[in-house]
């Protein structure tokens, strides 16, 4: 039967007490009498253990067979079955690209697909008390049980454009195979991906997230979710990857600490895990199973989007004493009432900013703090548009940010159409590029006093605000600044970048009436990410850069320095961008604002920047990010890197950063030559010391 499953998750979040969800249905040979030959043989008999089990426990949902050679058949390999063992895959069917080019994809129904479709079709008519899930098999898990799971790993490096045909092909395949499982009624499939579990986040993301996040749009809506299970040792280096599949659940093995999983995971999927199912269910006692299970309920309950599970596909002889026991544990828990943590999570993230400024600029040793966003669409095999369309993508993006780069702080994406789009601007966007404005919407006093201030959440600042809430709680080692415009620039692509420049002269008054709409608008998109958990923003002001010292208090310091006396307090902190050729002209202009931190782009002289600057401010900049990280070579970047520590880092404030925002398609090896040149020119300064 069909179900708003959306909602039904959203569910699992919101219940105080939470049935579990184990990967339980081998087991039913032992309440049926038979072997498992017998119960994957047929799909009446296949539904009847399904239903004997969901009568005989109170799960959240029912599972079918996690049988992961079923697909592997289907595309010829030689299947070993047993009557009292999962079924297993033995050999190999492709070992060149040839083979992989000859590969055929088999129709759904072939093999045994078939009589798991009849099956779940069976299944749903049976059990309407619970949603039924399908189980099926991950891509780059069938391409190893295709390829040798051994050989894929090396096939990764040194025949990747073979990997790559062949997973497309099984894609394309577990596509078709869930699409029929879903029309024949199951509320949502438990992708199983247990492979991708050795594999480094960089290669999993490559060879596994991409085609697993096909599926996953391919298959979704809100009668059917997908719930991805990943068992390896190193699944916990890998939420960012594992995320960006967008499925709506999560499975962990018992190999991986669920605490620490629990902590990296957004508040707003559902996590499942992880007794083991080996070493406690099959092999231990009613007790051991008691034990294990009270204890990781104890350690993860206090999380809402945690419901416990069984790290796999309990196996087949498991007694059913201990499964027993396992439900057991879990209403014993329930009637302790300790499901639930007191911790105040408003304050769990925050930081003294102050004291953060001051450890930096006390610190003999600084990390970079680039402006560094966009490029990681290339880590997620993704587009821009697709990046800033969706706040979980854009977590997900600073979190591997944070874990590919040892910065010192994360910055979300410096995207200055955003505001703009909100007051109702004309935004062009790109797949390799930042959105752009353009036209203009205010061009007379009258149309300048008919502007309306938007709310906020309107348009893409919402997306914005959610991606930040979600990245503090995925980067939790260093601080999250948020990035926005500023008020003249935000006013400057309302009113036409070149015309405002006349507008200020000729219609003062049309400008500041259009400023002081902008500022109360900007100043409560500030105070939005700041509740959202942001330490900080960056607040970008490109387009004064251009003004005269004089023009520039009256159109732009004076009201950014409105927004960060607005926003600023210890817990959040201003820093300001101008990436002006003219900026050192402006200092006493620009130090008006009040910021905690200044940021300059490479049109200035950042030797003669650092050195006017008050000692007690952080003072960042400068490498060209398009003209040496953008068209560079890892040689010109490490030059200019040089150069720029050479010449500043005399001053105890200064920390390197790019010049402005870097661009998406940067090569990612600049980027990472950027922070090896800086990391080892500190490590030699010390070495001087």
């Amino acid at each position: 039967m069909k179900r708003d499953m959306k909602r039904w998750m959203s569910e699992q979040i919101a219940k105080p007490t939470k049935k579990p969800l184990p990967v339980l249905s081998f087991p039913a040979v032992q309440l049926m009498g038979i072997s498992v030959k017998e119960l994957i043989a047929d799909g009446d008999t296949y539904a009847k253990g399904m239903k004997m089990v969901a009568d005989r426990v109170d799960t959240a949902a029912a599972v079918s067979l996690m049988d992961l050679s079923v697909e592997a058949e289907c595309f010829g390999s030689n299947i070993v079955v047993s009557d009292d063992e999962v079924p297993t895959v033995r050999g190999r069917v492709i070992s060149s690209q040839v083979e992989a080019d000859a590969l055929t994809v088999p129709p759904v129904g072939c093999g045994r697909t078939g009589v798991n479709i009849d099956a779940i079709k069976k299944a749903v008519e049976w059990i309407t008390d619970r949603p039924v899930f399908a189980g099926c098999i991950g891509p780059f898990s069938l391409a190893g049980r295709l390829m040798d799971v051994n050989e894929i790993m090396i096939y990764c490096y040194t025949e990747p454009q073979m990997v790559h045909t062949v997973l497309r092909k099984v894609t394309d395949f577990i596509t078709d195979y869930i699409l029929a499982l879903k029309a024949a009624g199951a509320n949502g499939v438990i992708i199983a991906e247990p492979l991708a579990g050795v594999l480094s986040p960089d290669l999993a993301q490559t060879v596994s997230s991409y085609y697993v996040r096909k599926i996953v749009q391919a298959v979704t809506d809100e009668h059917f979710v997908v719930i991805y299970h990943n068992c390896g040792n190193e699944a916990g280096k890998m939420i960012p990857s594992l995320i960006s599949t967008n499925a709506a659940g999560f499975h962990f093995g018992n190999s991986v600490d669920m605490e620490k999983i629990m902590a990296q995971m957004p508040e707003d999927v559902v996590v499942f895990g992880n007794v083991d199912p080996s070493g406690v269910f099959r092999q231990g006692t009613p007790e051991t199973v008691r034990e294990t299970t009270l204890n990781l309920l104890r350690k993860c309950g206090k999380y809402p989007n945690f419901v416990i599970s069984s790290g796999c596909d309990i196996p087949p002889l498991t007694p059913w004493e201990n499964i027993d026991a396992f439900f057991a544990a879990v209403a014993e828990y329930d009637r302790e009432g300790k499901n639930r943590g007191d911790e105040d999570t408003e304050k769990k993230y925050r930081r003294d900013m102050k004291q953060w400024v001051a450890d930096m600029i006390a610190s003999p040793v600084k990390k970079p703090f680039p402006v560094l966003s966009f490029p990681v669409i290339q880590m997620m095999g993704i587009t821009v548009k697709e990046l800033i369309m969706d706040s979980r993508l854009q977590a997900i993006g600073m979190k591997m940010i944070s874990e590919h780069c040892d910065s010192s702080a994360i910055v979300s994406q410096m995207d200055l159409s955003v505001e703009a789009e909100a007051f109702g601007s004309h935004i062009v966007f790109s797949d390799d590029e930042v959105p752009t404005v353009t036209g203009r919407i205010i061009s007379s006093q009258v149309e300048a006093e008919a502007l309306e201030i938007p709310e906020i959440g309107s348009g893409r600042t919402g997306i914005n605000i959610a991606a930040v809430a979600r990245a503090v709680k995925l980067v939790t080692d260093r601080p999250v600044f948020a990035g926005c415009i500023g008020p003249f620039s935000l006013a400057g692509r309302l009113m036409d970048v070149n015309e405002i420049m006349v507008y200020c002269y000729t219609e003062p008054q049309m400008v500041h009436t259009v400023l002081e709409k902008v500022t109360e608008f900007l100043i409560d998109y500030a105070l939005a990410y700041k509740e959202a958990g942001a330490h900080g923003i960056v607040i970008a002001e490109p387009l004064a850069g251009i003004l005269s010292p004089d023009l520039a208090t009256k159109v732009s310091a004076r009201y950014v320095r409105r927004i960060v006396n607005a926003v600023t307090d210890d817990d959040f902190i201003v820093i300001y961008h101008n990436c002006g050729n003219e900026a050192v002209k402006m200092l006493p202009t620009i130090l008006m604002s009040n910021a905690a931190g200044y940021h300059f782009g490479n049109g200035i002289d950042m030797k003669e920047a650092v050195g006017k600057m008050p000692d007690d401010v952080l003072v960042l900049g400068n490498v060209d990010p398009a003209g040496v990280f953008l068209q560079g070579t890892p040689e010109t970047v490490s030059a200019a890197t040089l150069k720029v520590l050479e010449e500043c880092t005399s001053h105890p404030n200064f920390v390197i950063s790019s010049g402005c925002d870097i661009p998406p398609l940067t090569p990612w090896e600049n980027i990472d030559t950027f922070f090896a040149v800086t990391k080892e020119f500190y490590a030699q300064k010390g070495k001087e010391a």
